[in-house]
């Protein structure tokens, strides 16, 4: 019996890694290591997602093909901080690389980056030392941000026509970066992708050719810029522009990125088009003399601190109603407001959003919202009433911080939100919807 016992023993125990593997969660995809990379293999493609090999490995070669499937992307961090690196063989079938997927590998002198490239992601190449020239594909649409920020040998670049957009501080620290400064007042690249601005700022007429903006305007002193004729522009394109007072937007944009007018405290006219969908994180942070928000009737998007810190606006801000959540102080510290009317849809704010709107007098929250935050909406000091929904199931202690003149709280009768104001000591009455939910 024990000599079976000991004959068995190895194949339980590969019976268990096995089960062990088998168990291990899966969503949608298949992983597969071969070569040092570990691939997922979902349904229609595949991505190089980890390195697994001895740190010191100086060479890798990603496969076109795992189990049928072609690799087309490399993960983000796929490569990152492999000091010693210095060569990678990249597929044909490869579409994108992610962010930071070669960051600080300081060995890696030359890298051939294939025709089916299309998007190049935020840091992809940042700090790769030793990275002398580099051939950007035809085909290649998208630079992300610091894509090749302190390459501090990087010399030469060579775009392709079908570049469209570009973030940021790409070729910063390096001597190509530094070889921009040198090249004229705008520089273009790629399909019309100003990539540099070498002017004195004040009244900016763009040159024809331009159609989107790499964040090359960002804490310059200009005063006004028409950017109707472009088709977009990075985030933190015109962050920091403390002279900036006139922006004229694109009559089609889509989507006002991240951080793109922060910090412009001088601002006071920036209308939003209407076929904007996407207001992204900061976009108007500490606009401190925008005086009005008029946001389009096919806004489906707001991000965090959007419109934080406009101390200027006064009036009513109208939220479309294809906005659902309202995320943390998207309108804090907007003291002058009077009055924000929220869509019927709406299901979460989030926290401080209302924080500081000091001239705040009334809010009516929607059915279908189920929680007031932390500091949603301290120090709101002027607000005095409040309708609140049937379907609130929870208010945070400091929710109402610093609201001295909160004295009536209108509530459906029996419900969450009636309970916690006789709690508080808040006179509360009931709203129709309530009788009619009895």
């Amino acid at each position: 019996m024990k000599k079976l016992f000991l004959l068995l023993l190895p194949l339980l125990f590969l019976l268990s890694s096995c089960a062990e593997e088998d168990n291990e969660p899966r969503i949608g995809y298949r992983a597969v290591l071969t070569d040092g990379i570990r691939y997922r293999v979902y349904e229609d493609y595949a991505v190089a997602h980890e390195t697994v090999a001895e740190a010191g490995r100086a060479s890798f070669t990603v496969r076109q093909t795992v189990d049928g499937r072609s690799v087309t992307a490399l993960a983000d961090g796929l490569f990152e901080g492999r000091t010693g690196l210095e060569s990678v063989i990249l597929p044909a079938t490869l579409q994108e690389i992610g962010d930071s997927a070669f960051r600080s590998c300081e060995a890696l002198r030359q890298i051939v980056l294939p025709p089916s490239l299309q998007e190049i992601g935020e840091n992809a190449f940042r700090s790769c030392e030793a990275l002398r020239q580099i051939v950007l594909p035809e085909g290649l649409e998208t630079l992300g941000s610091c894509a090749f920020y302190a390459c501090r040998a990087l010399k030469t670049v060579t775009f392709p026509s079908t570049l469209a957009m570009a973030g940021e501080d790409v070729f910063r620290g390096s001597p190509f970066g530094d070889s921009l400064q040198e090249q004229g007042e705008f520089v273009t690249v790629g399909n019309g992708v100003l990539i540099a601005y070498n002017g004195s700022g004040g009244d900016i007429v763009l040159p024809k050719e331009v159609r989107y903006i790499a964040g090359v305007f960002a804490r310059r002193e200009i005063v006004s810029i028409d950017l109707s004729g472009v088709v977009g522009f990075a985030p933190f394109s015109f962050t920091g522009c403390d002279r900036l007072e006139s922006v004229i937007l694109p009559p089609a944009l889509n989507e006002i990125p991240a951080h793109a007018f922060s910090g412009c405290t001088a601002l006071r006219s920036c209308p939003i088009p209407s076929a904007v969908t996407h207001i992204g994180l900061s976009a108007f942070e500490n606009c401190s003399s925008l005086p009005a928000i008029v946001l389009p009737e096919g806004l489906t998007f707001l991000g965090e601190y959007a419109f934080s810190g406009c101390e200027k606006v006064s009036g009513e801000i109208v939220v479309p109603n294809g906005v659902t959540a309202l995320p943390e102080s998207v309108f804090a510290f907007c003291k002058q407001v009077t009055r924000i009317t929220l869509p019927d849809g709406l299901t979460a704010i989030g926290r401080n959003a209302f924080e500081e709107c000091r001239a705040l007098r009334f809010l009516a929250v929607p059915e279908g919202v189920t929680a007031i935050e932390e500091l949603t909406f301290r120090g709101c000091v002027a607000l005095d009433s409040v309708i609140l929904p049937h379907s609130l199931e929870r208010i945070e202690s400091d929710a109402f911080s610093h609201c001295k003149e909160l004295k009536k709280i209108y509530a459906p009768k029996r419900s969450f939100a009636a309970e916690w104001a006789a709690a508080m000591g808040i006179e509360t009455e009931p709203t129709d919807s309530g009788e009619e939910g009895l």
